[in-house]
């Protein structure tokens, strides 16, 4: 398996402040746990952005720019963050390629498991 032994670190975000806001959130993280689990993948990083933290994406997103920084770091403490869907780390392509080239460059992955688990930088899994 491509992804085998993988430490990653698990992205969520809710859009919206509506009262299912928090199920929307461990949605996310339930299908990311699948995805690692089947992929032989070990979460040892997670966060969850609220609403008010991620009024649009790209906005403010202080949980996600954190992971970056992290992934980005010397100690490089996973190698790859997993999102369920693109949309939540980016709306527009030009921001989206911005955090996979910045990642790549780091040698970190970013994964999105609704995406048909495509590597984000353009490599199919």
């Amino acid at each position: 398996m491509k992804y085998q032994g993988l430490r990653v670190a698990a992205y969520a975000r809710s859009s919206t402040d509506a009262p299912h806001r928090l199920t929307e959130e461990l949605r996310q993280l339930a299908r990311i746990r699948a995805f690692c689990a089947t992929n032989k993948m070990t979460i040892v990083s997670s966060a969850i952005e609220g609403a008010k933290n991620a009024i649009g994406a790209g906005d403010g997103q202080r949980d996600f720019d954190e992971l970056l920084d992290r992934a980005c770091s010397a100690g490089r403490p996973f190698d790859a963050i997993v999102v369920a869907s693109a949309s939540r780390v980016a709306r527009r392509v030009g921001e989206f390629e911005s955090y996979a080239d910045r990642l790549s460059a780091a040698g970190v992955q970013l994964i999105a498991v609704d995406n048909g688990a495509a590597n984000l930088q353009g490599q199919e899994a």
